[in-house]
């Protein structure tokens, strides 16, 4: 929050930026409303800078994806949490139950701060990585609600498919047009939801991501049979 004064708040801010150096970071960006904000990023004044973090694409050539970390990678995030939110909890864990927590997390950023965080509130470890129901609605819940209904009704079908589907199997079960496809198609890839798979030779098939396939079958409970 910045102290009142005239004009809007994204000005004020535009103003700061503009009249100082400043290092200006904004996590959690899916939870700002203005439609303003990628405008604001791409045109960052002076010498400051913007760095955001963000479960919903920014829209704009200057995201960066962040990967799945590595084994050392993970370690090391999680030692930085520990120290710098004061975790006890975690800095007592031996390096070996700590490689199963990473490994059962699937070295995912979002996920490991979480299980961070869990334990910074008082839970034991194990506690906070036993029920992963929970672990996955904390990443996926806000993306999937924001999808358009087409968009969530092809994520729902890929989800209880066996096999990765094409946009001619995707038009059979759903019954869309294949312009209604390649718009959801489209929003899954922009979101990160769906990877192609590349052991399809003959033609362009689908996967969904395993995380939400997880929470679309496992924490809304969507089966081949609830979603006919």
């Amino acid at each position: 929050n910045f102290e009142p004064g005239e004009g809007p708040a994204v000005d004020r801010v535009y103003k700061l930026l503009k009249e100082n150096r400043i290092l200006l970071v904004i996590d959690n960006l899916e939870t700002v409303a203005d439609e303003r904000i990628k405008d604001f990023a791409e045109n960052i004044p002076g010498e400051s800078k913007l760095l955001f973090t963000s479960r919903i694409p920014l829209g704009v050539e200057l995201s960066v994806e962040v990967k799945d970390f590595s084994d050392s990678e993970a370690r090391g995030f999680v030692k930085r949490l520990a120290d710098s939110y004061g975790i006890k909890g975690l800095k007592s864990v031996p390096a070996g139950r700590m490689s199963y927590f990473i490994k059962k997390l699937g070295n995912r950023p979002l996920l490991l701060k979480w299980f961070a965080l869990g334990v910074l509130s008082g839970l034991d470890p194990e506690r906070v990585v036993i029920d992963d129901k929970k672990a996955v609605a904390f990443c996926v819940e806000n993306i999937v609600d924001r999808l358009a209904p087409n968009s969530q009704s092809v994520a729902v079908m890929l989800a209880v498919m066996a096999k990765p589907a094409s946009s001619a199997v995707i038009k059979y079960v759903t019954g869309m047009t294949a312009l209604e496809i390649e718009s959801a198609l489209s929003e899954l890839s922009r979101f990160s939801l769906v990877e192609l798979d590349h052991q399809i030779k003959y033609e362009r098939a689908y996967n969904l991501r395993p995380l939400v396939k997880i929470y679309i079958t496992r924490v809304l409970g969507v089966s081949d049979e609830t979603s006919a």
